[in-house]
């Protein structure tokens, strides 16, 4: 069972791969025609089926291919709605060439649709990558184009720049015949310019390209082009024009003149004032359609000078009121043209500058958006962040707490068996005596209380914490709640209370409790609730004082001075233990 379902996976996968190959040779074999049959190619191309196109590669390399061949079979296209896909792919894929040709393709379709800014543009863009890819004939159609851009907008220097690009593109690829439309161009804008002797000299060169390929229409259309140019030169006669034009006719049309030379020829016998000849080509001018109302206007305006040399007055008039009549009319045609094409170009800005801002609202959201969850998310990390200040916080506290348990567990143990020590050693006859052992004890009674606190609400410490503040405060309310400690410290430390009380007289009651808490080595944080003191900054500076008024000094900590003290009424408790018993010796 398992082998027929691999066999069957296997086989689908095959199929489809050998399915895409046979598209990808199909698109092969019409790139390859494109050239030189793209009649062929185009119709090899509307054979795929658009189905059978499984991947963004194909469907991008079918519709470059496509417009391609439109363009090459002269179907002008207005819309991008056929080279879409190539142009979504080829934005951040594909190579330079690929590239180049989408941006190429989509610039003739642009001028086509009047967009002129837009096309420029695009074949810019086409040109940036057509350089490092080397494809020198596409940079020649390039600047072809780039060319007949700047002729529409009547910048006639920049476009015989372009011509003169684009035919040095097409000689380095041996593409004759591209060379010779690139010298006709030229000659063209140059006439427009009215630099007569140079635009001789470019259709001379066109000619002798199309000659030597004995491409006979093109050779009677640039005869003809320059037969015109030749007119305006004052050192060329019309026998010399004669001679040229039937020279021309002789080689390429067996002898007959075509109907494009009827006015040129109309000309000559007007200045050879052979006016019956003139008038007879002029009139075989005007029966045929041109395509060209200026061209049309010249006949007309040729005709009426003849008729003037005939001293048929009547004709001549009648004949320019035609040329102004249809002057005008081109004129106004053309006008409506100029207008149509500008309100073309303004409406494609405006849907331009609507995508525009669109585009930019589009960003602005998604950077109001970013910004927006950077806001949020910087809210959150700082939320997480108190938060676990928070409990890095009650954790600290709660360590503190426990090192408090401890310290008191300690330090009532210390006092248990002090106290026992002392209840031992002492002999109680005293009232005051009595007092001070009540007192140590009912203190030890609420330790001990505390401790039981500590151990039933081991994980509620806020319990012992607010249990022990209150024990403070109830203990600082007494007239002197401290003086049980220090009958202990005066009797287990060489009676450093009363020392302190009498050789410093500037230590106040709760001064005198604190150092005594020190000399019992209560710690800073049991000092701190002992005392009530919720900033352990002010504790600190509570010892700084404490330090001077008894007198330590600079480089000596309290601690020290304190241990100091301690030593020295050692050593004087010491000294007067062994006077006496050396009297006794005696």
């Amino acid at each position: 069972m398992k082998i027929l379902i691999y066999s069957t996976l296997l086989s689908l996968i095959l199929s489809g791969c050998q399915h895409t190959t046979v598209i990808n040779e199909k698109l092969q074999l019409a790139e390859e025609l494109m050239i030189i049959k793209p009649d062929s190619s185009l119709k090899l191309l509307k054979e795929v089926d658009p189905i059978d196109l499984s991947s963004n590669i194909l469907r991008a390399r079918h519709a470059l291919l496509y417009s391609q061949a439109l363009d090459k079979n002269s179907i002008d296209l207005k819309t991008d709605t056929i080279i879409a896909p190539a142009v979504k792919y080829y934005a951040n894929h594909g190579t330079n060439r690929d590239k180049a040709l989408t941006n190429y393709y989509l610039g003739r379709i642009r001028h086509n649709a009047g967009d002129v800014c837009k096309a420029a543009e695009l074949m810019q863009a086409a040109e940036k990558h057509a350089i490092p890819a080397k494809e020198t004939y596409l940079l020649g159609l390039i600047y072809n184009c780039r060319g007949n851009l700047y002729y529409s907008q009547y910048s006639l220097t920049d476009a015989i720049k372009m011509y003169d690009l684009a035919d040095s593109c097409f000689l380095r690829e041996s593409k004759i015949v591209f060379s010779g439309y690139m010298k006709k161009a030229k000659a063209t804008a140059l006439a427009l310019q009215r630099k007569y002797k140079a635009s001789q000299q470019a259709y001379a060169q066109a000619l002798i390209v199309f000659d030597s390929i004995n491409n006979h229409q093109q050779v009677c259309l640039i005869s003809s082009s320059l037969a015109h140019q030749m007119k305006f030169d004052a050192d060329i006669s019309t026998d010399s024009i004669k001679r040229f034009l039937n020279h021309t006719y002789k080689l390429h049309t067996n002898g007959t003149m075509p109907s494009i030379d009827y006015p040129i020829w109309a000309w000559i016998y007007l200045h050879e004032n052979k006016l019956d000849s003139a008038r007879y080509y002029i009139n075989y001018s005007l029966k045929n359609k041109w395509s060209s109302s200026d061209r049309v206007c010249g006949i007309l305006t040729l005709a009426t000078q003849i008729e003037e040399q005939r001293q048929n007055h009547k004709t001549a008039n009648f004949l320019l009121k035609r040329a102004y009549h249809l002057l005008d009319s081109t004129s106004f045609h053309e006008k409506e043209h100029l207008i149509q094409r500008a309100e073309e170009r303004y409406n494609n800005k405006e849907l331009q500058h609507r995508n525009e801002l669109l585009r930019m609202r589009t960003h602005y959201l998604i950077y109001i958006g970013v910004l927006v969850f950077v806001i949020l998310l910087s809210v959150f990390l700082l939320i997480l962040k108190r938060r676990l200040q928070i409990i890095r916080a009650q954790a600290e506290e709660n360590r503190r707490y426990q090192s408090f348990i401890e310290e008191l567990t300690h330090s009532y143990n210390t006092l248990q068996t002090n106290y026992d020590q002392i209840k031992r050693e002492v002999a109680l006859h005293t009232e005051e005596e009595n007092r001070m052992m009540d007192s140590v004890e009912r203190q030890l009674k609420h330790i001990r209380e505390l401790l039981k606190i500590s151990y039933t609400c081991k994980h509620a410490p806020q319990i012992l914490y607010n249990a022990f503040k209150e024990y403070a405060i109830n203990m600082n309310a007494e007239e002197d709640a401290f003086a049980d400690l220090k009958y202990i410290l005066n009797k287990r430390y060489y009676g450093i209370a009363d020392y302190l009380k009498t050789h410093h007289r500037n230590l106040t009651l709760s001064d005198l409790n604190v150092l005594c808490m020190l000399v019992y080595n209560f710690s800073l944080d049991s000092i701190r609730m002992v005392c009530n003191h919720d900033n352990i900054d002010s504790l600190y500076s509570r010892r700084n004082k404490l330090r001077h008024k008894i007198g330590a000094p600079i480089h000596t900590s309290l601690e020290e001075e304190l241990q100091n003290i301690l030593d020295h009424l050692k050593n004087e408790t010491q000294k007067q233990d062994s006077t006496p018993n050396s009297q006794t010796t005696e």
